[in-house]
């Protein structure tokens, strides 16, 4: 029954996992028959239905000149090279039948008709990976980074900063974009027109939410960290998940939104096109180390061999993405190098689903933190590839800030379940050293016992010798009389054998000895066999603490004369049966077979507590019962 839930739940979430990634795919191809929004065509777009705080896309076809910055040069050609698809790269397209290299710079131009504002207004490319300008009417609205005809001085600096341009009451306006890459190839995102101060407050606060959820991940992650090294098992611990969580900080310093933050003071100041590389690195880095996380927080066997295979395959993968031609691969593998670092996520899922009857709840909500986790790295991949038309640069962010919090209550009932086992070793252990106490001094009882016996054999001949003088002498009065004295020191109580288990033989000798000292009549019937399927640590806990419950009661009797203790223990049918009563004279209250009140409750209730304990290891039976002087307990435990 656990294992069809479990496999419920991990479909059920890779179903909601496959949904959400993949629907604002859907939501971006159906976008204007969704919003009724225009999209422009044959460069020109009209807007006459803009309502004044929208968020207008500026996608379609923009008219395209070719190595021209059309309003920073004073010169340039009118006439269009032809219309380009946006978003797209114009590597995908030729000129003079020579296909357009992915470096290199040029402008679009969309002519905007009737489209009016009372407010001010601005142009820009959220989240860009290039060097641009944005022109309305001439007017500069936007720039990002350092344009250049020579390529090797761009620098991109994902950054924009925005300026408000008064819209004039023309019937038609211009809106212009110079771009200049190294490896991007055009305009591959989706250019945005909005109210100037609408777009200003938005990226000011996306920015504010992002340091704060950035400064969260960090956080998390020092207390993983220091969690992770301090309290965790030697044999356990493992470098890959920090490693793994600092390739995940790594990877969100590189984001187009955090790049300009660190680029003179992390990555020596190169451009954000220049550094790409080292993000695909940091991102097939993460998926690879995924095979440890995978194999730590759900004890998947995955072999040395499978591991190679998958540092092998990434490493393909990157030396494809860095040395094949960066216009062969936005033409041919744009897509498709995207699609292929996703097997070994492919891989780990199904082997989880073929383990899933071994999932813990730990497990799942592990499972639930990794799918939340993945679903931000797909969107924010789709994203970043001018993939999504909504605004999800923060998705990535948020789905890690989730599913560190998750991860961190997974590991805080990891470490609740060490701390448990510690805590129960060390009980283990004490009550070790009592049992270790208990044999030393029933051991001590018996030692003190065979040197009488030694003794009163070596003194043995004198006595018959003093004898047979006597008899010679005819004194048998005096012999009578020695004969008595000698029987006294020699009548000592012999030490007991109760049962034929060493361990359980040994507690109650001890615990017999103890009741003798407090003048306690302590009754014993037990057979316990040698092999009995109890530990022995178990066996200790049960026998000892209703023991010595038995003699804290009993001496609470003031009349020596009714202190009393019965113990009878013994196989029958495939049950071992423990049976120990006592008289008391406290009031003690039971319902339901449980301990409800007693003067000694803490002490007395704490024992029962251990007994049950270990009696609900075997699966067996507890019962207590009190009536009027006389307290009760029964145990119950199949045994092999």
């Amino acid at each position: 029954m656990k294992s069809r839930k479990t496999i419920f739940i991990m479909i059920l979430g890779l179903t909601i996992y496959m949904i959400l990634t993949h629907l604002p795919l859907a939501y971006t191809a159906f976008y204007h028959s969704i919003t009724h929004t225009e999209e422009a065509v044959a460069g020109e777009i009209s807007l006459e239905n803009y309502r004044g705080n929208e968020r207008i896309l500026l996608d379609g076809q923009w008219s395209f000149y070719w190595h021209q910055l059309i309003v920073s040069d004073a010169e340039h050609n009118q006439l269009a090279d032809f219309f380009i698809n946006t978003p797209g790269y114009w590597s995908d397209y030729s000129l003079e039948d020579k296909r357009l290299p992915s470096e290199g710079y040029a402008s679009y131009k969309l002519k905007v008709k009737d489209f009016s504002s009372d407010k001010p207004m601005t142009v820009y490319i959220p989240d860009f990976g290039g060097a641009y300008r944005t022109y309305i009417d001439g007017q500069l609205a936007a720039e990002s980074g350092t344009i250049s005809k020579n390529i090797s001085e761009i620098d991109v600096i994902p950054n924009a900063i925005l300026y408000p341009i008064e819209i004039s009451n023309m019937d038609e306006h211009e809106i212009i974009i110079e771009v200049a890459s190294k490896r991007f190839s055009g305009l591959y995102m989706t250019p945005v027109l909005r109210n100037y101060d609408l777009a200003y407050a938005s990226e000011n606060t996306k920015t504010h939410i992002e340091f704060m959820m950035f400064g969260m991940i960090v956080f998390a992650f020092v207390m993983m960290s220091v969690v992770y090294v301090v309290a965790f098992k030697k044999g356990r611990r493992s470098p890959w998940l920090i490693i793994m969580l600092l390739a995940v900080i790594l990877r969100i310093m590189l984001t187009t939104s955090f790049y300009s933050n660190w680029k003179e003071n992390v990555f020596f100041g190169l451009s954000y096109e220049d550094i790409n590389p080292v993000m695909f690195f940091v991102s097939f880095l993460y998926k690879y180390l995924l095979i440890y996380l995978f194999q730590e927080q759900f004890n998947l066997e995955i072999s040395r061999k499978t591991k190679q295979f998958f540092l092998a395959y990434y490493l393909g993968i990157f030396f494809i993405y860095q040395f094949v031609p960066v216009a062969f691969y936005n033409q041919y593998l744009n897509i498709a190098i995207p699609v292929a670092s996703f097997a070994v996520e492919t891989y780990l899922f199904w082997r989880l689903i073929r383990v899933h009857n071994r999932m813990t709840n730990g497990n799942l909500l592990s499972f639930v933190g990794v799918l939340i986790a993945f679903s931000g790295i797909v969107i924010n991949s789709y994203y970043i590839n001018g993939n999504i038309y909504l605004d999800l640069s923060m998705t990535f962010l948020i789905a890690l800030t989730i599913s560190m919090f998750i991860f961190s209550i997974v590991y805080t009932m990891h470490i609740a379940r060490v701390y448990s086992e510690i805590a129960l070793t060390s009980a283990r252990y004490d009550m070790t050293k009592e049992r270790l106490s208990m044999q030393k001094e029933y051991y001590d009882s018996v030692m003190a016992q065979v040197s009488e016996t030694k003794r009163i054999k070596h003194d043995l001949h004198h006595f018959i010798g003093t004898i047979e003088v006597l008899i010679k002498s005819q004194k048998y009065n005096q012999i009578d009389e020695l004969i008595q004295q000698y029987g006294k020191k020699i009548d000592e109580e012999p030490i007991e054998v109760y049962c034929e288990h060493v361990i359980a033989n040994s507690i109650i000798g001890y615990y017999h000895l103890k009741a003798k000292e407090k003048q306690i009549n302590l009754s014993v019937k037990t057979v316990i066999p040698p092999n009995l399927s109890i530990e022995d640590a178990e066996l200790c806990i049960i026998l000892g603490n209703a023991l010595e419950n038995a003699i804290e009661a009993s001496e609470q009797i003031e009349d020596i004369n009714k202190r009393w203790i019965s113990l009878e223990a013994n196989v029958i049918d495939g049950q071992f049966l423990i049976k120990v009563m006592n008289c008391h004279q406290n009031n003690v209250t039971v319902k339901e077979g449980k301990l409800i009140s007693t003067k000694n409750a803490l002490d007395h209730g704490f024992g029962l507590t251990n007994i049950r304990r270990s009696v609900d290891c075997y699966n067996g039976y507890l019962n207590i019962t009190s009536e009027e002087s006389t307290f009760s307990l029964m145990v119950a435990i199949s045994v092999h």
